[in-house]
């Protein structure tokens, strides 16, 4: 005895093509892919490997020391303006070796980080002192660029953490210059005069007289441990007391491998593949790694950073939905930032990076299936809602898995290009139906489509008329028949 599957008004016109056992189909009322609206591939507190059916945490939000506090904030902005003085200088003196000492502080001291660097003016000093007390706007040329700018913003990070913050400059463009002294104050006072003790070579230093709170974090072992996480993204050499801090340069100029690493350490993610994307709008560059397990809930925004520093999380639709299965780190570039300089300011350009990003990730997996295509089989099986979502949305990420991406039916996966060239109808069941549809047609030997999940109906409809009609069977177009395969 078996049980076999039929509607209650048969019509033979509606019978597939295919291997056919005594499976007879009723068009729905409803078009299908209905249910595909509640389609929405999520970021989560967790994610579920459905490979390997681990649950870990969800990637870190915070990239690089931001996650420290505003004291590795202030720091990191310390180092950052140091190295763009120091690029700045041995652009004049290549043959020059340039580079940023850290000092701990002491009973007599503060702490004091200095440079080789092109120094400044009185002139560039005045105006970025007036920048930092007025809260003027940082631009993108300011916060992006390789000269001693950027000052402003990193005052007003060290403010934060500092009660007072002092700078001598000696400008390598104007040797014959005095040495100048800046002392700003929590309270926004600003002194500017000639230093009593002037600096032996040109260069800037920074002299941080910090709170009480934050002075455990810069004493003993735990400065070089803060430097080092502020300096492992800078081209500069680094020194703390003395003792070199390595550092492997910036994220976006290292190989596959090296980011791969970085993404280990820093989003504590072990990337099922990296997809550079390169320069795009406003100098702005990218790297998109592919989270190694299928995502849910919100989509996990961009992490923006500034010449190395994580400044802040990116707009959420900075992104593409559709590729809420990776973490894309940005280098802001020349974008605007808003005025204390720790994030994007909202511009028109921002659509010109966001239509660029999602180019971008499209090619890379385009090149990734043509190199790897058993990295890209393994990425499709994990990510698969979200490449079926892609797909229904954009003609490119169809033509890239139309022969990658598997519908589960009762004979087993078939791909998007052999449903192309099949004659007549798709019978499709969903949760409601499966359970009796589907183990009474696999052993026919009859073609039914696994539609428990969602999207899968709407990917069967972006076939349109290059393939078969989707037939959605329903409750009521099914019944339990007698022996034989013959109707009851």
């Amino acid at each position: 005895m078996h049980t076999s599957v039929v509607g209650p008004d048969a019509d033979p016109a509606t019978r597939p093509t295919r291997p056919t056992g005594t499976l007879t189909l009723e068009r729905p009322d409803t078009p299908p892919g209905a249910d595909g609206a509640a389609y929405r591939p999520r970021h989560g507190q967790a994610v579920t490997s459905p490979v390997h059916g681990l649950t870990v945490p969800r990637p870190a939000r915070e990239v690089g020391p931001a996650c420290d506090g505003p004291l590795a904030r202030a720091l990191h902005l310390v180092l950052l303006t140091a190295a763009r003085g120091v690029e700045a200088r041995t652009a004049l003196e290549p043959d020059l070796d340039a580079r940023i000492r850290v000092s701990s502080p002491t009973a007599l001291e503060p702490l004091v980080v200095r440079d080789d660097g092109v120094g400044l003016t009185g002139a560039q000093v005045r105006g970025l002192l007036s920048a930092s007390v007025s809260g003027a706007d940082v631009t993108a040329a300011e916060s992006s660029s390789a000269q001693p700018s950027g000052l402003d913003a990193m005052i007003r990070a060290c403010l934060r953490v500092a009660e007072l913050v002092e700078i001598r400059a000696r400008s390598a463009e104007h040797p014959e210059a005095a040495t100048l002294r800046a002392v700003i104050r929590a309270d926004g006072t600003v002194r500017l005069s000639l230093a009593g003790s002037t600096l032996t070579e040109p260069g800037t230093e920074v002299r941080l007289h910090v709170l009480e709170d934050h002075r455990s974090a810069v004493r003993g072992e735990a400065l070089p441990a803060l430097v080092a996480g502020a300096a492992d993204q800078l081209r500069v050499p680094v020194e703390v007391d003395g003792a070199p801090v390595e550092g492997g340069g910036p994220l976006f100029d290292l190989d596959a491998d090296a980011q791969a690493d970085w993404c280990r350490e820093r989003l504590g993610v072990d990337p099922l593949a990296v997809l550079p994307l390169g320069d795009g709008v406003c100098g702005t560059r990218a790297v998109a790694f592919v989270l190694p397990t299928r995502p849910e809930g919100e989509p996990a925004p961009p992490q923006v950073m500034a010449g190395g520093l994580r400044i802040a999380d990116g707009p959420p639709d900075l992104v593409p939905e559709w590729a809420g299965f990776c973490v894309v780190v940005l280098d802001a570039g020349r974008l605007p930032l808003r005025t204390e300089g720790d994030a994007l300011a909202p511009g028109p350009a921002l659509a010109d990076v966001r239509t660029g990003l999602a180019r971008g990730i499209l090619a890379q997996l385009i090149l990734l299936e043509a190199y790897d295509p058993e990295r890209f089989r393994r990425l499709t099986e994990v990510h698969e809602d979200a490449f079926v979502a892609a797909a229904v949305e954009h003609a490119d990420v169809m033509d890239t898995v139309r022969s990658t991406l598997l519908v589960p039916t009762s004979l087993g996966p078939v791909s998007l290009e052999d449903f192309r060239v099949m004659d007549g109808d798709v019978a499709c069941a969903g949760p409601d139906t499966w359970p009796v549809v589907g183990p009474a047609a696999a052993r026919d030997g009859v073609l039914v489509v696994d539609a428990r999940r969602p999207g899968v109906l709407r990917l069967l409809d972006t076939l349109g008329t290059d393939g078969p009609a989707v037939v959605v069977l329903r409750p009521a177009d099914v019944t339990a028949v007698g022996t034989g395969g013959a109707p009851a």
